[in-house]
């Protein structure tokens, strides 16, 4: 609108103005006509050369004397008369006016000084004694000051301005109407691809989830940063699924063998008479059956905290040695314990999160104990390289072969069954990686000659 506005003003302002100075050029032009004789005031007006100002013309005018007298006035005037003013000599104005036919007009104001009759200048003629007389004292008086009024019609001039604005208003509508179509087909076309995208992620079901999208949107180098986070966003969903689908079906795998117990138990009680050794074992076969649910859940539960993320290590200075006594206590208590050789103390300490790591060594010194020969040892060494300490733990592993290695740290694996017990759920090592991988160190298992070796490196000294 505003654009309209000033391309408006822009063409008609120019118009107005040549119109204006049109009327000033007449109005000089009848100022012309005006002048002094004899201390007389004449107007030398000749109506055949002047049409537009005869009766029934279309433009009138108005003379008055410096007393207000009227001077002149054209034929076209008739009976009716135009406003007289007072204007300063040398100046003009201009205003809108009635005229007298009814139409509109545009007026303009002239206050001027009309010139001497130029044939008592002439040098070339003697001037009689009056004439003489009146020249030295016009050279003494300045002319009257003459008010001159001319007006003509404007509602031709109103007309054509108006068709102007109407074009400029009509053509630009018709310019904005055609741009909003172009860009309304523009952006159809551009959200095109986001439409098929749209879509796409609209049929996304919970079983699709790790399909990554493929829509048009690809090609497009604005879209594609989209799709790719949307395809991010989705792969972590997947995964979250996954996690949950595999914590569910661990935890089923992992209480069913104990809920199928505790409910032979509940079948065969009160089939068994009630004496006081009976209902000790079926108690004592309870608190069995319910602690590896326990360690089977708490396992779980903590891994499915690993692997959300929830679980954020603390970089603290620790004494690695001390660090193996606590974990040591932890996992064995009495006779077992001592099995375990643990290295000096060389005044060493390492950058690490003292309860994960604390939680990591017990799982490896308790898997050593439970899974080695009893009476065997289980050594643990302290290496240090450059700015980093690995801790090694080697048990006998009679049992184990090379293929077994890349089970090791796999959920609910067991080399044997029958062996294990009820004492661990095969989620140890699963919790080993998981804790270790936190911490940003390196596991690694070798068998050499029957016996295990866990490597746990990456551990960085404190300064």
């Amino acid at each position: 609108m505003l654009t309209a506005l000033l391309l408006s003003r822009w063409v008609t302002h120019p118009i107005s103005e040549r119109f204006d100075r049109a009327l000033v050029e007449r109005a000089h032009t009848l100022a012309a006509l005006c002048e002094l004789d004899d201390g007389v005031l004449e107007f030398s007006f000749a109506g055949r050369e002047m049409p537009e100002f005869d009766t029934g013309g279309d433009q009138y005018f108005q003379l008055w004397d410096e007393q207000g007298r009227e001077v002149s006035r054209s034929p076209s005037l008739g009976d009716s008369f135009l406003d007289h003013a007072r204007l300063d000599e040398g100046r003009s104005s201009f205003e809108n006016t009635p005229l007298p036919d009814g139409r509109e007009g545009r007026l303009v104001h002239l206050a001027f000084r009309p010139r001497m009759d130029e044939e008592l200048l002439d040098e070339e003629d003697e001037p009689d004694p009056e004439e003489q007389a009146w020249l030295e004292s016009a050279e003494e008086h300045t002319p009257p000051l003459v008010q001159l009024r001319l007006a003509i019609e404007r509602e031709s001039l109103d007309a054509e301005l108006l068709r102007l604005r109407v074009t400029i208003w009509a053509s630009l509508a018709f310019a904005l109407l055609v741009l909003l179509w172009i860009t309304t087909r523009l952006v159809e076309r551009g959200l095109r691809p986001l439409g098929a995208l749209a879509e796409e992620v609209g049929r996304i079901q919970a079983d699709t989830l790790s399909s990554p999208l493929n829509s048009p949107a690809a090609g497009i180098e604005e879209l594609a940063p989209i799709e790719a986070a949307l395809n991010r966003s989705l792969a972590g969903l997947a995964e979250a699924f996954r996690r949950e689908r595999e914590f569910s079906a661990n935890v089923a795998h992992e209480l069913r063998t104990p809920l199928a117990e505790l409910r032979s138990l509940c079948e065969v009680a009160p089939m068994v008479e009630a004496d006081r050794e009976a209902l000790l074992g079926f108690f004592r076969d309870t608190e069995r059956i319910t602690l590896r649910m326990e360690r089977a859940v708490i396992a779980l539960l903590e891994l499915a905290r690993l692997e959300n993320g929830q679980e954020e290590p603390l970089r603290q200075a620790i004494d690695p040695v001390r660090l193996l006594e606590e974990a040591l206590r932890r996992a064995a208590s009495g006779p077992n314990a001592g099995r375990v050789q643990l290295p000096r103390a060389e005044g060493l300490e390492i950058l690490a999160d003292a309860m994960i790591l604390e939680r990591l060594l017990a799982n490896l010194l308790g898997n050593a104990l439970s899974h080695s020969p009893e009476e065997t040892p289980v050594q643990v060494e302290v290496e240090r390289e450059q700015a980093t300490l690995a801790i090694c733990i080697t048990n006998e592993a009679p049992a184990l072969e090379q293929e077994d290695m890349r089970h090791l740290c796999r959920r609910f694996w067991r080399k044997d069954e029958s062996r294990t017990g009820d004492q661990h759920a095969g989620l140890g090592l699963a919790l080993v990686k998981h804790w270790s991988d936190l911490l940003g160190l390196e596991l690694a298992f070798t068998l050499l000659a029957g016996k295990l070796r866990v490597r746990l490196s990456g551990l960085p000294l404190s300064s």
